[in-house]
């Protein structure tokens, strides 16, 4: 009779257990590992993995130590002040910061472990011969910090996986941990150049996010668009949630300015303007509701679900048929910096890119491109050698958005589906489950 092989215990340490994406990785993790699940909150008993509740509260005392860490030398940090503009006390922190940028501060991350390292919080939860996988931003992870810091000592197989492609560019990033998973060389760069995390200890592992779209033979349908050939239509994606009103309603009023422009240019124009997937304050987009050539598209099936660390966040998963759908719909997606930009890219369909960084020179007192300056990260959506695609004035989007074929052939879709896939026919859930088994 032939013998099994036990498997090895994974521990799953995250505060987003109900996120789909996360289900569909622990599914497939669970092939290769015995898997427990560790959150923070009690989970429903449909739940389909093992898992344990572990909610730590922070004192006072660990609170304060924790807001006197070091910032990271990227664009996103270095420019806090400037996205500092909603918390109660901002001017003090503003301060603060300030103060911080002329002391020999240890990292968020190190100031974690010196807290937590001896802190026994594990019995019955982890034990020496576990493999343990969470988010590598701490910020993430607040109440399960404890554990995670003491999963890297006992077990010596913490791995940290950056989910996403704007993590490595916050100071927070967990750099205790054994091993790492990024998307791509530019994230496992900024690793090492931000955070001083040797090359050999990161695995490229490419984009969960974007598993849906390969080998997805629904890319590949035909038009079924229910207009006119004459029309051009031009999607656009959201990046602020209306919870952050004052974004999204500057964005809004951008929108408006480039798509009044466009349909001055462009008689047969429709816009499409993708909301973002989250439910608060729709009547931002009144403005948006009221011009005829104007579509706004809103999200459904939105859940109530704790989620990293809020008691209860109202979010739409959105089905991933009905985004390669609205692929489908558009003739070209006008980009500002959304993550849909690089899910777009996998249609083959042209894609036009607002360079923020060049375009608030030329378009003043815009608070929308000024925010969209500082995050760091956007810098790899506007790469050199794609004029075409990436535009920084008014007269360029305008002139370079009608010229479809040349937006389709210059290779910037290809340049972004491999910032997303470096390993373009594999999936990153079963790149992430062969990394776990071959790391230790």
């Amino acid at each position: 009779m032939k013998k099994f092989k036990k498997k090895k215990r994974l521990i799953f340490l995250t505060l987003d257990p109900l996120n789909p994406l996360n289900i569909k990785l622990t599914k497939r993790l669970e092939e290769d590992f015995s898997i427990v699940i560790v959150t923070n909150f009690k989970l429903p008993s449909s739940y389909p993995f093992k898992n344990i509740k572990f909610d730590y509260q922070h004192n006072f005392l660990e609170s304060f130590f924790l807001f006197f860490y070091k910032h990271i030398e990227s664009k996103s940090e270095k420019e806090f002040i400037k996205r500092n503009v909603y918390r109660k006390y901002r001017s003090l922190i503003n301060i603060m910061f300030r103060i911080k940028k002329l002391l020999p501060l240890p990292s968020y991350s190190s100031i974690c472990f010196f807290l937590y390292k001896n802190k026994q919080v594990e019995n019955g939860i982890i034990k020496p011969d576990d493999i343990c996988i969470t988010d590598a931003t701490l910020r993430h992870t607040l109440s399960l910090n404890p554990l995670i810091v003491r999963a890297s000592i006992i077990t010596k197989k913490l791995v940290a996986n950056v989910t996403s492609w704007d993590n490595p560019q916050y100071s927070t990033i967990n750099t205790f941990a054994q091993k790492y998973l990024v998307w791509n060389k530019t994230n496992r760069d900024e690793l090492t150049n931000f955070h001083k995390i040797k090359k050999n200890n990161i695995a490229i592992v490419g984009s969960i996010f974007h598993d849906y779209l390969i080998n997805n033979y629904k890319l590949n349908a035909k038009n079924y668009r229910k207009t006119s050939n004459n029309e051009i239509v031009v999607l656009y994606a959201a990046i602020f949630p209306g919870s952050d009103e004052v974004m999204a309603a500057d964005e809004v009023k951008f929108i408006l300015f480039i798509g009044n422009e466009l349909k001055k240019r462009y008689s047969n124009l429709r816009l499409i303007f993708r909301t973002y997937p989250s439910s608060e304050n729709s009547f931002l987009y009144n403005s948006l509701r009221e011009i005829e050539w104007i579509d706004v598209y809103e999200h459904s099936n939105y859940i109530k679900i704790p989620r990293l660390g809020n008691e209860s966040e109202v979010i739409s998963f959105n089905k991933e048929d009905e985004k390669i759908k609205q692929f489908h719909d558009v003739d070209v997606l006008l980009s500002a910096g959304s993550t849909f930009t690089i899910e777009f890219a996998f249609s083959n369909k042209p894609i036009i890119h607002i360079n923020a960084t060049v375009f608030s020179r030329n378009f003043k007192n815009s608070k929308f491109l000024e925010r969209l300056d500082i995050y760091g990260h956007l810098k790899h959506l506007s790469p050199d050698g794609f004029d075409i695609n990436v535009v920084g004035k008014t007269d360029d989007l305008l002139n370079n958005i009608g010229k479809l074929k040349e937006l389709k052939s210059s290779g910037y879709n290809e340049y972004l589906k491999s910032f997303a896939k470096p390993y373009s026919k594999s999936l990153s859930r079963n790149l992430i489950s062969h990394s776990l088994k071959n790391f230790f």
